[in-house]
């Protein structure tokens, strides 16, 4: 079964179990807080989400399968 996300930006379809979203907790070692090159605040979800950078036009995908 696949799970299909588009693009925000440029409206390309992809599946999100093939893509490689980060799996950690999304801290930071060095500050303790979130690490924003991996994570970042989706407001539909109103909490920090992983992300990866689109093929097409490098925006973020949000992670909204978890």
């Amino acid at each position: 079964m696949m799970n299909l996300v588009s693009c925000d930006n440029c409206g390309v379809v992809v599946d999100c179990r093939k893509l490689n979203f980060p799996t950690e907790l999304y801290i930071d070692d060095d500050t303790g807080g979130i690490d924003f090159t991996k994570a970042v605040y989706d407001s539909d979800s109103e909490q920090f989400v992983g992300f990866v950078t689109c093929p097409v036009c490098s925006s973020k995908i949000l992670n909204r399968s978890e």
